[in-house]
């Protein structure tokens, strides 16, 4: 058996379970021997465990502090571990780093080393962004729309299979024989768009969509005013867009009314039918942008806590701190390189910090 403890080893460290099986069985199984590979010498400086079929299984070097395992079907290396010049990227399932199997005794705790990107953003004087920051959307987004109908309006309902705010979204299943002008309208409490506004909405499409496929367009007393909707390059991936209302002057968009998504001519005829998703719709404006300073994981909870506390008056204000909550005390607009948070609720006396994991 000992001539295996190395075998043992490698198969251990690239998570492969042997747990019924003899070591013996297991080399015949993988290698077609029930000979290990041996290594000349005292040292055993490279050593790679093919199959059967010649792929490799494992390789490690002790020279480079290489190992490689998760070969695909073609040979490939799917993980690449590489002391000071390669990268490993963990699979998209959740890693899990386990607790200790003795439950931390004598202070015992398994540790990740490492650079981890977890940054610690100060936030100095905050604002009131109840006076300019809007949600557009709630958790009953299909109460809210109704139909535009120029040819064939997309079907809309509420999914909750996908969605990226709360548990529900706004499903647009729009058919072949939409035209430019179909989509759907929802209306608002008369709302000024005219001075540093911005619209942004988080999008799932079943298709890629190039800049202006779809449309929103406001409606204003003066008239209708139409702004394209940035490209959602990715498919089956939630992406957030801002919409650029900038061109809004004094006059025709002072008075928003309603908000529509509309199929454009070029959407019409690049996409026959496929699925939209709209979800987190809100309009601010840029004086409640905290610049985050790092580009932030695109995904939930991200931002892992924002704390706050009362400013500072020569000592006589208590300060306790105060936990926000994403979507409700603020959200994350996000631009390349550097995210937001823009907030909802009323921080203007207070300062804080916020927690922040980033790419």
């Amino acid at each position: 058996m000992k001539k295996h403890i190395l075998l043992s080893i490698l198969l251990a460290v690239a998570g492969i379970a042997f747990a019924a099986d003899s070591i013996d069985v297991m080399v015949r199984k993988i290698t077609g021997s029930n000979t290990p590979p041996t290594s000349t010498g005292s040292n055993l400086t490279a050593f790679a465990l093919q199959d059967t079929a010649n792929n490799v299984v494992v390789n490690a070097y002790n020279g480079t502090a290489k190992f490689q395992t998760g070969i695909t079907a073609s040979g490939a290396v799917a993980n690449n571990f590489s002391g000071s010049t390669g990268a490993f990227t963990f699979p998209t399932a959740d890693a899990t780093l386990p607790s200790p199997t003795d439950g931390g005794n004598l202070g015992a705790a398994n540790m990740l080393t490492g650079g981890v990107n977890i940054a610690l953003v100060p936030f100095a004087t905050m604002t009131n962004g109840s006076t300019e920051t809007t949600s557009w959307m709630d958790d009953t987004p299909a109460a809210e729309f109704s139909a535009v109908t120029v040819g064939v309006a997309p079907t809309d309902t509420e999914d909750s299979t996908y969605a990226r705010i709360g548990s529900k979204s706004l499903k647009l299943a729009w058919p072949a024989t939409s035209v430019a002008g179909d989509g759907v309208t929802a209306s608002l409490t008369s709302d000024n768009l005219e001075a540093n506004e911005s619209v942004g909405m988080w999008i799932y499409s079943t298709n890629a969509l190039a800049a202006g496929d779809l449309t929103l367009v406001l409606t204003d007393d003066g008239g209708a005013r139409t702004f394209n909707i940035p490209a959602v390059a990715t498919v089956n991936k939630w992406t957030w867009v801002e919409v650029d209302v900038s061109s809004l002057a004094a006059g025709t968009g002072d008075a928003i009314t309603a908000y529509k998504i509309l199929l454009s001519s070029a959407g019409a005829t690049a996409h026959a039918a496929f699925d939209t998703y709209i979800d987190g719709v809100w309009k601010w404006d840029s004086a409640d942008e905290l610049a985050l300073g790092v580009d932030v994981l695109d995904q939930p909870g991200a931002i892992r806590s924002i704390l706050t506390q009362v400013k500072a008056d020569a000592g006589t204000q208590a300060h306790d701190m105060a936990a926000l909550t994403e979507g409700t005390d603020f959200f994350v607009h996000r631009e390349s390189g550097n995210d937001f948070l823009v907030q909802i609720t009323n921080q203007s006396t207070k300062s804080g910090f916020g927690l922040v994991l980033h790419k």
